[in-house]
């Protein structure tokens, strides 16, 4: 869940170019609309922003050993 949602934020931050203040409005926005709805303080949304774009962009690269195997011939080949 958390990586989705900052997966929505980030590609509407790059879309929109956000000002300084969006991250403490969405926070007061959820604490004000969903007060039963608990881990979104900005510091949070922050973090779950970083996390969504570091896993999507960690999820695109090929693992060295996989590197490794194309370069180097197996036996019997």
């Amino acid at each position: 869940m958390y990586r989705d949602i900052g997966r929505m934020l980030h590609e509407r931050y790059q879309r929109e170019g956000w000002g300084a203040k969006v991250i403490p409005r969405l926070s007061r926005d959820i604490r004000n609309e969903l007060p039963e709805v608990k881990g979104f303080p900005e510091r949070n949304i922050g973090y779950i922003i970083r996390f969504a774009r570091e896993y999507d962009s960690s999820v695109n690269l090929q693992q060295p050993v996989a590197k490794l195997l194309s370069l180097v011939p197996l036996p019997g080949k």
